[in-house]
């Protein structure tokens, strides 16, 4: 039996699952085979400025994924509510929701209506700073390089509105050299996904049909935060692997990880108010 020099990640989660805000990020498509002939003429033509602390959607200070979810996941609950409604039937349309009062700031669009348009704007404006790729067979997306090198903290998004195919993917693998020579970066934030009820660009149920589910993980690749020396503090999602390597020009690895028997273990740090998760792997001399 011959050593496994490229000894690849064995991840073992041994903490309970972080305490993670519960948005809707898995793959989905319609009934139809190929891309809709129609995209969203609203969302094509309307891009937002992040800096307007009026998408501050959650309260918290910021500007990002998190917000995006949380209109995300506010909408989405709309439109379970008329599918269970009495006048609800397999033949009916999927209504635009007129804003009620407290409603404004998930009005992302503002035309004074919710939908799927509202979230999917607010993705495509987190999204400038992403790189992508997406696997129409898995049906899900890659993170390939993130553009901002002056960034300090990051909440990483957890799908990805294709406007190309008018769909949302959930982002399965982060990439070598993802946010490799991000300098000054010293916080990042993976959040998990679940099963959403989303709709198509008709706003009619999309069937899930895809290969993902709320448990898959994440993965992480070598290389992935090469040239991050700032970076020490880490949150998970609850599934996740990691490559060997991927973390090891980080200070999270030299402050976070201990060799016990021959295994790494890592340490969340448990930031923003997250339940500390612990991961192993990289099992040294592997036999096959």
């Amino acid at each position: 039996m011959k050593k496994n020099n490229k000894m690849k990640a064995a991840i073992s989660i041994f903490a309970a699952a972080l305490n993670v805000l519960p948005v809707a990020n898995i793959m989905n498509v319609s009934a139809k085979e190929t891309s809709p002939a129609q995209i969203r003429d609203e969302v094509a033509d309307l891009y937002i400025d992040l800096s307007d602390s009026k998408y501050d959607v959650n309260g918290d200070g910021f500007r990002d994924y998190k917000d995006a979810a949380k209109v995300e996941e506010y909408i989405n609950n709309l439109y379970e509510e008329y599918r269970n409604g009495d006048s609800y039937t397999d033949n009916s349309d999927l209504p635009k929701f007129d804003v009620k009062n407290g409603e404004t700031k998930y009005d992302i669009t503002g035309n004074t209506q919710l939908s799927s348009d509202d979230y999917c704007t607010y993705l495509k404006a987190i999204q400038q700073k992403y790189r992508y790729e997406v696997n129409m067979k898995e049906l899900t997306a890659t993170i390939t390089r993130y553009s901002d090198k002056e960034a300090t903290s990051i909440v990483v998004p957890a799908e990805i509105y294709d406007q190309a195919t008018d769909r949302i993917y959930p982002v399965e693998n982060i990439a070598k050299d993802a946010f490799k020579g991000c300098t000054k970066l010293t916080s990042i934030e993976f959040l998990d996904y679940r099963i959403p009820n989303w709709v198509d660009e008709d706003n009619k149920p999309i069937a899930n049909r895809g290969m993902v589910s709320a448990s898959t993980a994440l993965k992480i690749k070598k290389g992935a935060f090469d040239d991050c020396a700032a970076l020490n503090e880490i949150v998970f999602p609850s599934h996740i692997t990691i490559e060997d390597g991927a973390l090891n020009q980080t200070n999270f690895a030299k402050n976070n990880s201990d060799i016990i028997d021959g295994v790494k273990v890592y340490r969340s740090t448990g930031a923003l108010g997250r339940s500390q998760t612990i991961l192993a792997y990289g099992i040294e001399n592997a036999v096959q």
